[in-house]
């Protein structure tokens, strides 16, 4: 009886993550080429908040390291 409960949650968990996984390829598949056209000064733009998020992020570990 232990054995079918535990074959059923396995199975469960299994069967979850795989079809989790298929639906991630899926929009990923989907999302993979913009549809939109960026100019240049929307790149631009991008690529200065992409920096200053990465900033941001090593000073909060830093920030983290020293409090230690």
């Amino acid at each position: 009886m232990i054995k079918k409960i535990k074959e059923y949650i396995v199975t469960g968990i299994g069967n979850l993550i795989k079809n989790t996984t298929q639906e991630v390829r899926r929009i990923n598949s989907r999302y993979s080429v913009p549809h939109a056209k960026m100019t240049k000064g929307v790149k631009f733009s991008l690529m200065i908040l992409r920096i200053y998020l990465l900033v941001l992020i090593g000073i909060l570990c830093y920030k983290f390291i020293t409090l230690l």
